[in-house]
């Protein structure tokens, strides 16, 4: 019995949550977008979107990882801009002690954001640090929404 009643339960709270006049926004699968980037070294910074006309593009997620050398120690900065003009930073550092493993060490990073970027902005991110010389990948989801939503 108990097993009904919180079926039954769960089936009424979520019919009050989506039924008529609810204040509720839904983003559309068709609306969400993501990338993934292998950048193969420099610094120069990469696009990931131009947001589309009309609307606002909200990233959610960003992830960057590396591989390392064993013993390497860097300073890393993640920069993330819009239109040229830096909207986000992440700093930190790494030190590897020697390794005698048969793969390459890797250092990551994973961020959750809610930057809102402007219709027309072209969104670039950047890997700065003394792994420039490395390759790099990043990651990336967030939403598009009609401007006035």
């Amino acid at each position: 019995m108990s097993h009904r009643f919180l079926i039954g339960l769960a089936a009424g709270a979520f019919a009050s949550l989506f039924a008529p006049g609810a204040t509720l926004a839904q983003i559309s699968p068709a609306d969400m977008r993501s990338g993934s980037l292998r950048v193969l070294t420099g610094t120069a910074p990469v696009e990931l979107l131009t947001v589309p006309a009309g609307s606002v593009f909200v990233l959610t997620d960003i992830e960057w990882y590396s591989t390392t050398g064993s013993g390497d120690a860097s300073p890393v900065s993640l920069n993330l801009y819009g239109n040229g003009v830096e909207r986000w930073r992440a700093r930190g550092g790494y030190q590897l002690g020697p390794t005698t493993s048969f793969g390459a060490p890797w250092v990551q990073a994973h961020f959750s954001t809610g930057i809102v970027f402007d219709s027309g902005v072209v969104i670039t991110f950047e890997s700065a640090s003394q792994l420039s010389a490395r390759s790099y990948s990043v990651n990336w989801s967030g939403y598009v929404a009609l401007t006035g939503t």
